[in-house]
């Protein structure tokens, strides 16, 4: 999950993906609602690392609805069998 920054100073949390780091910044790549890709780098404090529960909830979403069922079943996203 990343921070960014917007040009009017406001930030919004994305799922973004880790592409490199350092021990300052982290280069996240993100798409936006037209599947442009995006690049940036930004502060280590601005990233963090998704629980698997978030991440299964992401992947629900980017999931074609007719292959869903296929996945996750009966299962609501997001709840994780133990």
């Amino acid at each position: 999950m990343a921070t960014l920054p917007l040009a009017d100073g406001a930030t919004v949390d994305d799922y973004a993906v880790a592409e490199r780091w350092n021990p300052s910044y982290v280069l996240v790549s993100w798409a936006d609602d037209g599947d442009q890709a995006h690049w940036a780098w930004i502060p280590c404090r601005n990233v963090r690392r998704v629980t698997d529960s978030e991440w299964d909830i992401e992947e629900y979403r980017r999931c074609p609805k007719n292959l869903r069922g296929i996945r996750w079943g009966d299962r609501l996203p997001g709840f994780l069998p133990t």
